[in-house]
Protein backbone atom coordinates (compact mmCIF):
# COMPACT_ATOMS: atom_id res chain seq x y z
CA UNK A 1 0.00 0.00 0.00
CA UNK A 2 1.17 3.38 -1.07
CA UNK A 3 2.14 5.87 2.01
CA UNK A 4 2.34 8.98 2.76
CA UNK A 5 5.70 9.83 5.49
CA UNK A 6 3.22 10.93 8.14
CA UNK A 7 0.95 7.98 7.68
CA UNK A 8 4.03 5.60 7.79
CA UNK A 9 5.51 7.11 11.28
CA UNK A 10 1.74 7.85 12.62
CA UNK A 11 1.50 4.09 12.30
CA UNK A 12 4.32 3.84 14.91
CA UNK A 13 2.83 5.40 18.08
CA UNK A 14 -0.16 5.07 20.40
CA UNK A 15 -1.29 8.14 22.71
CA UNK A 16 -2.98 8.28 25.82
CA UNK A 17 -4.89 10.88 27.20
CA UNK A 18 -5.81 12.26 30.45
CA UNK A 19 -9.72 12.73 30.63
CA UNK A 20 -13.10 10.54 30.44
CA UNK A 21 -13.92 12.58 27.25
CA UNK A 22 -11.71 12.83 23.86
CA UNK A 23 -9.91 16.25 24.05
CA UNK A 24 -11.00 19.17 21.78
CA UNK A 25 -8.16 18.92 20.07
CA UNK A 26 -7.46 15.18 19.55
CA UNK A 27 -9.07 15.28 15.93
CA UNK A 28 -6.62 17.33 14.40
CA UNK A 29 -3.57 15.93 16.29
CA UNK A 30 -5.28 12.43 14.29
CA UNK A 31 -4.84 14.19 11.08
CA UNK A 32 -2.00 15.87 11.79
CA UNK A 33 0.29 12.91 13.03
CA UNK A 34 -2.14 9.74 11.25
CA UNK A 35 -1.69 7.51 14.34
CA UNK A 36 -4.34 5.01 14.63
CA UNK A 37 -3.80 3.59 18.61
CA UNK A 38 -4.80 4.71 21.72
CA UNK A 39 -4.58 3.46 25.04
CA UNK A 40 -7.04 3.60 27.85
CA UNK A 41 -7.04 3.81 31.63
CA UNK A 42 -8.96 4.08 34.83
CA UNK A 43 -8.93 7.87 34.64
CA UNK A 44 -10.27 7.71 31.12
CA UNK A 45 -13.15 5.18 32.07
CA UNK A 46 -16.16 5.96 34.23
CA UNK A 47 -18.83 3.44 33.54
CA UNK A 48 -19.80 0.95 30.66
CA UNK A 49 -22.04 3.17 29.09
CA UNK A 50 -19.39 5.85 29.19
CA UNK A 51 -16.39 4.10 28.07
CA UNK A 52 -18.52 2.99 24.90
CA UNK A 53 -19.58 6.23 23.97
CA UNK A 54 -15.56 7.60 24.13
CA UNK A 55 -14.68 4.79 22.33
CA UNK A 56 -17.40 4.96 19.18
CA UNK A 57 -16.14 8.59 19.01
CA UNK A 58 -12.64 7.42 18.56
CA UNK A 59 -13.36 5.31 16.14
CA UNK A 60 -15.38 7.74 13.96
CA UNK A 61 -12.25 10.15 14.63
CA UNK A 62 -9.96 7.33 13.17
CA UNK A 63 -12.24 6.63 10.19
CA UNK A 64 -12.78 10.39 9.20
CA UNK A 65 -9.23 11.27 9.78
CA UNK A 66 -6.95 7.89 8.45
CA UNK A 67 -9.45 6.13 5.96
CA UNK A 68 -8.93 3.09 8.99
CA UNK A 69 -10.42 1.50 12.32
CA UNK A 70 -8.05 2.12 15.12
CA UNK A 71 -6.96 0.06 17.89
CA UNK A 72 -8.14 0.74 21.09
CA UNK A 73 -6.33 -1.35 24.23
CA UNK A 74 -6.10 -1.30 27.78
CA UNK A 75 -4.78 -3.59 30.61
CA UNK A 76 -7.78 -5.30 32.19
CA UNK A 77 -5.47 -8.25 33.58
CA UNK A 78 -7.64 -9.69 36.81
CA UNK A 79 -6.54 -9.49 39.73
CA UNK A 80 -4.35 -6.12 40.71
CA UNK A 81 -4.62 -4.78 37.55
CA UNK A 82 -7.73 -3.47 36.29
CA UNK A 83 -9.19 -0.58 33.26
CA UNK A 84 -12.71 -1.03 33.25
CA UNK A 85 -15.63 0.02 35.86
CA UNK A 86 -16.88 -0.89 38.70
CA UNK A 87 -20.29 -2.00 36.68
CA UNK A 88 -17.53 -4.69 35.15
CA UNK A 89 -16.98 -7.85 36.27
CA UNK A 90 -13.05 -7.70 37.49
CA UNK A 91 -11.43 -11.54 36.70
CA UNK A 92 -9.19 -13.20 39.49
CA UNK A 93 -5.68 -12.37 38.21
CA UNK A 94 -3.30 -14.92 36.69
CA UNK A 95 -1.99 -16.72 39.93
CA UNK A 96 -5.06 -16.64 41.62
CA UNK A 97 -6.92 -18.50 38.03
CA UNK A 98 -3.45 -21.04 38.41
CA UNK A 99 -3.71 -22.12 42.08
CA UNK A 100 -7.26 -22.41 41.47
CA UNK A 101 -6.75 -24.93 38.64
CA UNK A 102 -9.38 -22.81 36.83
CA UNK A 103 -10.35 -22.68 33.08
CA UNK A 104 -8.29 -19.54 32.03
CA UNK A 105 -9.74 -19.40 28.40
CA UNK A 106 -13.22 -19.04 29.89
CA UNK A 107 -11.76 -16.32 32.32
CA UNK A 108 -10.04 -14.69 29.29
CA UNK A 109 -13.44 -15.00 27.09
CA UNK A 110 -15.09 -13.28 29.98
CA UNK A 111 -13.08 -10.52 30.08
CA UNK A 112 -12.59 -9.96 26.09
CA UNK A 113 -16.21 -10.21 25.64
CA UNK A 114 -16.65 -7.37 28.16
CA UNK A 115 -14.03 -4.99 26.63
CA UNK A 116 -15.38 -6.51 22.94
CA UNK A 117 -18.66 -4.72 24.56
CA UNK A 118 -17.32 -0.86 24.90
CA UNK A 119 -15.77 -1.09 22.20
CA UNK A 120 -11.68 -1.76 23.24
CA UNK A 121 -10.19 -4.48 21.09
CA UNK A 122 -6.85 -5.55 22.37
CA UNK A 123 -6.17 -6.72 25.56
CA UNK A 124 -2.64 -5.61 27.06
CA UNK A 125 -2.59 -9.27 28.64
CA UNK A 126 -1.63 -12.33 28.81
CA UNK A 127 1.26 -11.76 31.36
CA UNK A 128 3.93 -14.05 30.39
CA UNK A 129 6.45 -13.13 32.76
CA UNK A 130 7.66 -16.08 35.16
CA UNK A 131 7.87 -14.44 38.50
CA UNK A 132 11.06 -16.28 40.00
CA UNK A 133 11.65 -13.55 41.96
CA UNK A 134 9.43 -13.52 45.05
CA UNK A 135 10.77 -9.99 46.23
CA UNK A 136 9.20 -8.32 42.48
CA UNK A 137 7.30 -5.27 43.42
CA UNK A 138 5.62 -5.31 39.95
CA UNK A 139 4.68 -8.70 38.65
CA UNK A 140 3.93 -11.55 41.23
CA UNK A 141 0.34 -12.64 40.48
CA UNK A 142 -0.02 -11.08 38.21
CA UNK A 143 2.21 -13.90 36.70
CA UNK A 144 0.89 -17.37 36.16
CA UNK A 145 3.74 -19.15 38.17
CA UNK A 146 7.18 -19.40 38.55
CA UNK A 147 7.27 -22.21 36.40
CA UNK A 148 7.77 -21.56 32.36
CA UNK A 149 6.06 -24.71 31.25
CA UNK A 150 3.20 -23.59 33.39
CA UNK A 151 3.30 -20.04 32.34
CA UNK A 152 3.35 -20.95 28.60
CA UNK A 153 0.30 -23.06 28.89
CA UNK A 154 -1.72 -20.36 30.63
CA UNK A 155 -0.70 -17.94 28.36
CA UNK A 156 -1.73 -19.50 25.45
CA UNK A 157 -5.19 -20.55 26.80
CA UNK A 158 -5.63 -16.71 27.58
CA UNK A 159 -4.74 -15.92 24.29
CA UNK A 160 -7.31 -18.00 22.58
CA UNK A 161 -9.77 -16.72 24.89
CA UNK A 162 -9.41 -13.59 23.69
CA UNK A 163 -9.86 -14.76 20.28
CA UNK A 164 -13.01 -16.61 21.01
CA UNK A 165 -14.26 -13.04 22.52
CA UNK A 166 -13.15 -11.52 19.21
CA UNK A 167 -10.47 -9.15 20.32
CA UNK A 168 -6.57 -8.70 19.83
CA UNK A 169 -4.06 -10.20 22.61
CA UNK A 170 -1.09 -8.57 23.81
CA UNK A 171 1.66 -10.42 25.63
CA UNK A 172 3.94 -9.37 27.89
CA UNK A 173 6.77 -7.99 29.15
CA UNK A 174 9.51 -9.60 26.35
CA UNK A 175 12.03 -11.45 26.93
CA UNK A 176 10.75 -11.30 30.79
CA UNK A 177 10.15 -9.09 33.99
CA UNK A 178 9.42 -12.02 36.24
CA UNK A 179 13.25 -11.78 37.78
CA UNK A 180 13.61 -8.29 39.31
CA UNK A 181 13.57 -6.85 42.31
CA UNK A 182 12.53 -3.13 41.00
CA UNK A 183 9.76 -1.95 38.86
CA UNK A 184 10.49 -0.41 35.55
CA UNK A 185 8.04 2.21 35.72
CA UNK A 186 10.27 4.02 38.52
CA UNK A 187 13.97 2.59 38.01
CA UNK A 188 15.74 0.80 35.58
CA UNK A 189 16.24 -2.92 36.23
CA UNK A 190 19.06 -5.48 35.37
CA UNK A 191 18.64 -9.19 34.57
CA UNK A 192 22.36 -10.51 34.37
CA UNK A 193 21.51 -13.91 32.51
CA UNK A 194 22.98 -15.82 29.96
CA UNK A 195 20.94 -16.43 26.90
CA UNK A 196 20.91 -20.27 27.49
CA UNK A 197 19.40 -19.66 30.50
CA UNK A 198 16.87 -17.61 29.80
CA UNK A 199 16.14 -19.62 27.03
CA UNK A 200 14.92 -22.17 29.52
CA UNK A 201 13.13 -19.78 31.33
CA UNK A 202 11.81 -16.44 29.93
CA UNK A 203 11.50 -17.23 26.78
CA UNK A 204 9.84 -20.76 27.19
CA UNK A 205 6.12 -18.76 27.70
CA UNK A 206 6.79 -16.55 24.73
CA UNK A 207 6.76 -19.00 22.06
CA UNK A 208 3.90 -20.42 23.71
CA UNK A 209 1.98 -17.55 22.83
CA UNK A 210 3.57 -17.18 19.30
CA UNK A 211 2.55 -20.75 18.68
CA UNK A 212 -1.16 -19.82 19.98
CA UNK A 213 -0.89 -17.09 18.09
CA UNK A 214 -1.29 -13.46 19.47
CA UNK A 215 -1.25 -10.93 18.41
CA UNK A 216 0.65 -8.73 19.96
CA UNK A 217 4.21 -8.88 22.37
CA UNK A 218 4.88 -5.65 24.48
CA UNK A 219 8.80 -5.36 25.84
CA UNK A 220 9.82 -4.51 28.75
CA UNK A 221 12.45 -1.35 29.74
CA UNK A 222 15.40 -3.82 31.54
CA UNK A 223 18.74 -4.23 30.71
CA UNK A 224 19.65 -7.76 29.89
CA UNK A 225 23.56 -7.77 29.43
CA UNK A 226 24.24 -10.66 28.11
CA UNK A 227 21.80 -10.44 25.33
CA UNK A 228 22.83 -6.80 24.61
CA UNK A 229 26.18 -5.45 24.44
CA UNK A 230 25.29 -1.53 24.95
CA UNK A 231 23.95 -0.13 28.02
CA UNK A 232 19.92 -0.02 26.54
CA UNK A 233 16.87 -1.46 27.91
CA UNK A 234 15.30 -4.20 25.77
CA UNK A 235 12.60 -1.81 24.32
CA UNK A 236 15.57 -0.07 22.82
CA UNK A 237 17.70 -2.82 21.28
CA UNK A 238 17.66 -3.97 17.67
CA UNK A 239 19.45 -7.24 18.56
CA UNK A 240 16.95 -8.28 21.18
CA UNK A 241 13.44 -6.25 19.02
CA UNK A 242 14.77 -7.68 15.64
CA UNK A 243 17.32 -10.28 16.60
CA UNK A 244 15.74 -11.93 19.08
CA UNK A 245 12.09 -12.13 18.95
CA UNK A 246 11.26 -11.08 15.33
CA UNK A 247 14.51 -13.11 13.28
CA UNK A 248 14.88 -16.13 16.25
CA UNK A 249 11.70 -16.62 17.17
CA UNK A 250 10.20 -15.95 14.30
CA UNK A 251 7.58 -13.69 15.66
CA UNK A 252 5.20 -12.10 12.70
CA UNK A 253 2.22 -10.38 14.92
CA UNK A 254 3.06 -6.56 16.51
CA UNK A 255 5.86 -5.53 18.60
CA UNK A 256 4.45 -2.72 21.08
CA UNK A 257 6.58 -1.24 23.67
CA UNK A 258 5.83 -0.74 27.36
CA UNK A 259 4.92 2.75 28.02
CA UNK A 260 7.86 5.65 26.99
CA UNK A 261 7.03 7.78 29.93
CA UNK A 262 8.20 5.29 32.80
CA UNK A 263 11.06 6.22 34.73
CA UNK A 264 13.23 3.27 33.08
CA UNK A 265 13.32 5.58 29.63
CA UNK A 266 12.41 9.12 31.01
CA UNK A 267 15.01 9.15 33.64
CA UNK A 268 18.07 7.53 31.55
CA UNK A 269 17.32 7.96 27.92
CA UNK A 270 14.62 10.76 27.89
CA UNK A 271 11.09 9.73 26.37
CA UNK A 272 12.04 11.08 22.46
CA UNK A 273 14.87 9.93 22.21
CA UNK A 274 13.72 6.48 23.61
CA UNK A 275 11.19 6.53 21.22
CA UNK A 276 13.72 6.99 18.44
CA UNK A 277 15.79 4.31 19.43
CA UNK A 278 12.32 1.97 19.49
CA UNK A 279 11.39 2.50 16.77
CA UNK A 280 14.91 2.02 15.08
CA UNK A 281 15.10 -1.21 17.28
CA UNK A 282 12.01 -2.84 15.76
CA UNK A 283 9.19 -1.38 17.67
CA UNK A 284 6.39 -1.55 15.88
CA UNK A 285 3.91 0.56 17.95
CA UNK A 286 5.39 3.05 20.37
CA UNK A 287 3.49 4.49 23.79
CA UNK A 288 3.09 7.79 24.82
CA UNK A 289 0.40 6.80 27.33
CA UNK A 290 0.02 9.95 29.57
CA UNK A 291 0.74 12.86 27.07
CA UNK A 292 -0.34 14.25 23.44
CA UNK A 293 2.32 17.28 23.66
CA UNK A 294 5.42 14.15 23.99
CA UNK A 295 4.18 12.19 21.58
CA UNK A 296 4.17 14.77 19.19
CA UNK A 297 7.69 15.51 19.74
CA UNK A 298 8.92 12.30 19.49
CA UNK A 299 6.70 12.37 16.02
CA UNK A 300 8.30 15.27 14.76
CA UNK A 301 11.89 13.30 16.01
CA UNK A 302 11.20 10.33 13.63
CA UNK A 303 10.07 12.30 10.97
CA UNK A 304 13.52 14.78 11.30
CA UNK A 305 14.86 11.87 11.28
CA UNK A 306 13.38 10.08 8.54
CA UNK A 307 13.20 13.39 6.18
CA UNK A 308 17.00 13.65 6.78
CA UNK A 309 17.52 9.79 5.70
CA UNK A 310 18.57 8.89 8.79
CA UNK A 311 15.71 5.68 8.78
CA UNK A 312 15.75 2.75 6.32
CA UNK A 313 12.27 3.42 4.76
CA UNK A 314 11.90 -0.15 3.57
CA UNK A 315 11.82 -1.32 7.13
CA UNK A 316 9.73 1.43 8.02
CA UNK A 317 7.20 1.00 5.41
CA UNK A 318 7.14 -2.55 6.43
CA UNK A 319 6.32 -2.25 10.04
CA UNK A 320 3.94 0.60 8.88
CA UNK A 321 1.93 -1.60 6.68
CA UNK A 322 1.93 -4.43 9.46
CA UNK A 323 0.11 -1.86 11.38
CA UNK A 324 -2.10 -0.90 9.05
CA UNK A 325 -3.03 -4.43 8.50
CA UNK A 326 -4.26 -5.03 12.12
CA UNK A 327 -5.97 -1.65 12.29
CA UNK A 328 -7.94 -2.78 9.11
CA UNK A 329 -8.65 -6.49 10.73
CA UNK A 330 -9.54 -4.72 13.99
CA UNK A 331 -12.44 -5.41 15.71
CA UNK A 332 -14.79 -2.46 15.51
CA UNK A 333 -18.30 -4.25 16.32
CA UNK A 334 -19.89 -3.15 19.93
CA UNK A 335 -21.01 -5.93 21.66
CA UNK A 336 -24.39 -6.09 23.31
CA UNK A 337 -23.62 -3.64 26.50
CA UNK A 338 -25.70 -5.84 28.98
CA UNK A 339 -23.61 -8.21 28.79
CA UNK A 340 -21.41 -5.78 30.79
CA UNK A 341 -21.03 -6.95 34.26
CA UNK A 342 -23.94 -9.79 34.25
CA UNK A 343 -24.69 -11.60 37.35
CA UNK A 344 -23.30 -15.08 35.35
CA UNK A 345 -19.95 -12.85 35.16
CA UNK A 346 -19.74 -11.86 38.52
CA UNK A 347 -20.56 -15.41 39.60
CA UNK A 348 -18.11 -16.77 37.29
CA UNK A 349 -15.39 -14.43 38.97
CA UNK A 350 -16.51 -15.30 42.40
CA UNK A 351 -16.51 -18.94 41.66
CA UNK A 352 -13.09 -19.00 40.21
CA UNK A 353 -12.10 -16.67 42.87
CA UNK A 354 -13.48 -19.18 45.93
CA UNK A 355 -11.29 -21.79 44.48
CA UNK A 356 -8.19 -20.04 44.00
CA UNK A 357 -8.04 -19.88 47.79
CA UNK A 358 -4.95 -21.84 49.41
CA UNK A 359 -4.41 -23.10 52.86
CA UNK A 360 -0.98 -24.50 54.16
CA UNK A 361 0.66 -24.97 57.90
CA UNK A 362 -1.48 -25.24 60.57
CA UNK A 363 -5.63 -25.64 62.01
CA UNK A 364 -7.70 -22.96 60.90
CA UNK A 365 -9.41 -20.81 63.83
CA UNK A 366 -12.62 -19.35 63.37
CA UNK A 367 -13.96 -16.34 64.41
CA UNK A 368 -16.03 -15.28 67.10
CA UNK A 369 -16.89 -12.02 68.54
CA UNK A 370 -13.74 -11.80 70.57
CA UNK A 371 -11.06 -12.39 67.69
CA UNK A 372 -9.31 -9.66 66.28
CA UNK A 373 -8.51 -8.88 62.80
CA UNK A 374 -5.92 -6.65 61.87
CA UNK A 375 -4.03 -5.78 58.23
CA UNK A 376 -2.48 -2.63 56.92
CA UNK A 377 -4.50 -0.28 54.83
CA UNK A 378 -4.91 -1.52 51.18
CA UNK A 379 -1.68 -0.47 49.20
CA UNK A 380 -0.65 0.31 45.51
CA UNK A 381 1.08 -3.01 44.59
CA UNK A 382 2.93 -1.04 41.90
CA UNK A 383 2.30 1.74 39.69
CA UNK A 384 0.55 -0.19 36.75
CA UNK A 385 -2.27 -1.06 39.60
CA UNK A 386 -5.15 0.73 39.81
CA UNK A 387 -5.94 2.73 43.09
CA UNK A 388 -7.53 0.62 45.49
CA UNK A 389 -10.69 1.68 47.16
CA UNK A 390 -9.50 2.91 50.98
CA UNK A 391 -13.12 2.01 52.33
CA UNK A 392 -12.40 -1.65 51.52
CA UNK A 393 -10.10 -3.05 54.21
CA UNK A 394 -9.63 -6.46 55.09
CA UNK A 395 -10.39 -5.55 59.16
CA UNK A 396 -13.87 -3.78 58.05
CA UNK A 397 -14.83 -6.96 55.59
CA UNK A 398 -14.22 -9.49 58.37
CA UNK A 399 -15.43 -7.16 61.39
CA UNK A 400 -18.59 -6.67 59.30
CA UNK A 401 -18.94 -10.32 58.73
CA UNK A 402 -18.16 -11.96 62.12
CA UNK A 403 -17.75 -9.07 64.74
CA UNK A 404 -15.13 -9.26 67.06
CA UNK A 405 -12.32 -6.19 66.55
CA UNK A 406 -10.89 -4.93 63.63
CA UNK A 407 -7.32 -2.79 63.58
CA UNK A 408 -5.91 -1.11 60.53
CA UNK A 409 -2.28 -0.57 60.32
CA UNK A 410 -0.05 1.03 58.11
CA UNK A 411 1.68 -0.61 55.07
CA UNK A 412 5.48 -0.62 56.98
CA UNK A 413 4.02 -0.58 60.54
CA UNK A 414 5.62 1.36 63.39
CA UNK A 415 7.17 -0.05 66.73
CA UNK A 416 4.35 1.66 68.19
CA UNK A 417 1.53 -0.07 65.97
CA UNK A 418 3.20 -3.50 66.84
CA UNK A 419 2.79 -2.69 70.41
CA UNK A 420 -0.79 -1.96 70.04
CA UNK A 421 -1.57 -4.84 67.91
CA UNK A 422 -0.02 -7.22 70.56
CA UNK A 423 -1.75 -5.71 73.49
CA UNK A 424 -5.03 -6.11 71.65
CA UNK A 425 -4.45 -9.41 70.76
CA UNK A 426 -3.73 -10.40 74.29
CA UNK A 427 -7.33 -9.78 74.97
CA UNK A 428 -8.96 -12.03 71.94
CA UNK A 429 -9.13 -14.92 71.69
CA UNK A 430 -8.47 -15.90 67.73
CA UNK A 431 -5.99 -13.72 65.81
CA UNK A 432 -6.29 -13.02 62.64
CA UNK A 433 -3.59 -11.12 60.36
CA UNK A 434 -3.83 -10.16 56.88
CA UNK A 435 -0.78 -9.35 54.74
CA UNK A 436 0.37 -7.19 51.79
CA UNK A 437 3.54 -8.04 50.34
CA UNK A 438 5.06 -8.23 53.94
CA UNK A 439 8.82 -9.37 52.85
CA UNK A 440 9.13 -5.90 51.51
CA UNK A 441 8.40 -4.39 54.56
CA UNK A 442 10.05 -4.98 57.24
CA UNK A 443 7.24 -3.24 60.29
CA UNK A 444 4.97 -6.46 58.65
CA UNK A 445 7.89 -8.87 58.96
CA UNK A 446 8.12 -7.72 62.86
CA UNK A 447 4.13 -7.23 62.90
CA UNK A 448 3.89 -11.06 61.86
CA UNK A 449 6.87 -12.42 64.27
CA UNK A 450 5.21 -10.56 67.08
CA UNK A 451 1.38 -11.50 66.68
CA UNK A 452 2.52 -15.22 66.02
CA UNK A 453 4.38 -15.23 68.96
CA UNK A 454 1.56 -14.82 71.01
CA UNK A 455 0.72 -18.48 70.93
CA UNK A 456 -3.39 -17.94 70.17
CA UNK A 457 -5.02 -19.74 67.43
CA UNK A 458 -3.78 -17.31 64.76
CA UNK A 459 -4.60 -17.24 60.82
CA UNK A 460 -2.10 -15.20 58.47
CA UNK A 461 -3.74 -14.12 55.33
CA UNK A 462 -2.09 -12.82 52.48
CA UNK A 463 -3.52 -9.97 50.27
CA UNK A 464 -1.29 -9.87 47.34
CA UNK A 465 1.90 -12.31 47.31
CA UNK A 466 1.67 -15.39 49.05
CA UNK A 467 5.26 -15.46 49.96
CA UNK A 468 5.70 -14.61 53.19
CA UNK A 469 3.62 -17.62 54.43
CA UNK A 470 7.20 -18.85 54.58
CA UNK A 471 7.80 -17.19 57.53
CA UNK A 472 4.91 -19.16 59.32
CA UNK A 473 5.14 -20.54 62.74
CA UNK A 474 4.71 -24.23 63.39
CA UNK A 475 0.97 -24.24 63.86
CA UNK A 476 0.04 -21.43 62.35
CA UNK A 477 -2.39 -21.33 59.70
CA UNK A 478 -1.79 -19.65 56.53
CA UNK A 479 -4.29 -18.62 53.72
CA UNK A 480 -3.33 -17.18 50.31
CA UNK A 481 -5.95 -14.86 48.75
CA UNK A 482 -3.91 -13.13 46.07
CA UNK A 483 -5.92 -9.77 45.84
CA UNK A 484 -7.18 -7.09 48.23
CA UNK A 485 -10.32 -6.62 46.47
CA UNK A 486 -14.24 -7.34 47.05
CA UNK A 487 -14.29 -10.56 45.48
CA UNK A 488 -10.91 -12.11 47.72
CA UNK A 489 -12.27 -10.67 51.00
CA UNK A 490 -15.77 -12.50 50.26
CA UNK A 491 -14.08 -15.90 49.24
CA UNK A 492 -12.03 -15.30 52.44
CA UNK A 493 -14.97 -14.62 54.40
CA UNK A 494 -16.01 -18.09 53.03
CA UNK A 495 -13.39 -20.02 54.10
CA UNK A 496 -13.23 -18.62 57.62
CA UNK A 497 -16.64 -19.20 58.42
CA UNK A 498 -16.35 -22.69 57.27
CA UNK A 499 -18.95 -22.40 54.40
CA UNK A 500 -16.29 -23.34 52.01
CA UNK A 501 -12.72 -25.72 52.38
CA UNK A 502 -9.96 -23.62 50.67
CA UNK A 503 -9.27 -26.26 47.73
CA UNK A 504 -6.63 -23.97 45.56
CA UNK A 505 -2.81 -25.09 45.52
CA UNK A 506 -0.37 -22.34 45.48
CA UNK A 507 1.64 -22.39 42.08
CA UNK A 508 4.95 -20.96 43.15
CA UNK A 509 7.52 -22.03 45.69
CA UNK A 510 7.76 -20.07 48.71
Amino acid sequence: MSMTLSQIVGQRFCVGFATPEVPKDFRAFVRKTQIGSVILFSHNITSAAQVRALCEELQAIFLSETGRPGIIMADQEGGTVRRMPADAVLMPGAMALAAGGQDIRAASRIAGEELAAVGINMNLAPVADVNSNRLNPVISVRSYSDDPSRVGKACAQAILGLHDAGIYSCTKHFPGHGDTNVDSHLALPLVDKPFEEMEKVELVPFKAAIRAGTDAIMTTHILFPQLENEKIPATMSRTIMTGLLREKLGFEGLILSDCMMMNAIKEYYGTVEGCLAAVKAGVDIVLVSHSMDLMLEAWERVMQEAEQGRLDMDEMTASASRVMRYREMAPTFLGDLSRVGTKEHFDAAQAMMDSAICRIGGEMPRPTERSLFVAPVPNLAAKVSDALDPSLTFPGAMTKAFGGEGLLVSIDPTDAEIENAVAKAKDCDALFLGTVSALRYPGQERLMQALMSLEMPTAVITLRDPYELKLLKKGVCGIAAFAYNQTSLESVRKVLSGERIPSGTLPVKL
